[in-house]
């Protein structure tokens, strides 16, 4: 009898251990999962980094620069070319990427384009460029492949776009820190650490480039659109940068120059 006893005993206590152990378990499969968030050092992203203080890029072409404290002297000689021209092909320009430099220019005319910075191969001209940051109408716009930013649809054939007119116009003798994000669909243009303008619906190209030129653009064989100014601390992201990376970015270098 007392086994009987003893038996069910062992057989309930085992039953409701099981119940209660199925109870925990939905109870935690019901616990919704906390995710813990890990935010990624720009450095893990960042493919190139110069802060164009001194010639110090190996196996880059300086033309006609002068280095100062306030970055790489550019300036409009027509007879001698003045540009930076930088092995480089690091970079996916199909999938999401970041550039940021901060320039400053001389020139207010806006009359005739200012090249920035053009990522570049032997046959790129500003109708067929991999991509291209540049500065007509005192404005900064770009190319991407063939689209135009500063045009209606990208299509030059439709004239200047409303997103170039609400553009403001900088000024000449102040210095701008321009960061510039492509997330695979869309550019966004930010002058220091601001919104500046927005394009959306880009088509991705496979234009190939295998060098950076900077302050110079090649046209028909030759170099031109100059750009006449100081330009400072190119970074360049194989990811587009968050908001708070991009003010990260401009703080660091809002440190050294006044904006």
């Amino acid at each position: 009898m007392i086994k009987k006893y003893s038996l069910c005993f062992l057989v309930l206590f085992g039953t409701l251990s099981c119940s209660e152990k199925t109870k925990k378990n939905e109870v935690k499969s019901n616990t919704p999962l906390i995710e813990k968030k890990v935010i990624v050092p720009k450095e893990d992203y960042l493919v190139f980094e110069n802060s164009f203080l001194e010639e110090n890029i190996e196996g880059a072409e300086y033309s006609n620069i002068i280095f100062q404290e306030g970055g790489a002297l550019f300036s409009k000689d027509i007879d001698t070319p003045t540009y930076i021209k930088i092995p480089f092909s690091n970079l996916d320009l199909g999938k999401g990427f970041n550039v940021s430099f901060t320039f400053k220019t001389f020139d207010e005319k806006g009359t005739e384009p200012q090249t920035l910075i053009a990522f570049s191969d032997k046959y790129s001209s500003p109708s067929r460029i991999p991509f291209y940051i540049y500065y007509p109408g005192n404005k900064i716009s770009g190319v991407y492949g063939k689209q135009l930013l500063w045009a209606d649809k990208y299509d030059a054939k439709n004239g200047y776009s409303r997103a170039y007119y609400d553009s403001f116009k900088l000024n000449k003798d102040k210095y701008y820190f321009v960061s510039v994000n492509y997330t695979g669909s869309s550019v966004q243009i930010y002058v220091n650490s601001e919104l500046y303008a927005s394009f959306d619906n880009l088509n991705i190209h496979d234009y190939k480039f295998d060098h950076l030129l900077i302050g110079s653009l090649l046209k028909n064989g030759n170099l031109q659109y100059p750009f006449n100014g100081l330009f400072y601390g190119l970074s360049i992201f194989n990811k587009p940068l968050k908001e708070i990376e991009i003010t990260s970015l401009f703080n660091s270098q809002a440190l050294l120059f006044e904006y």
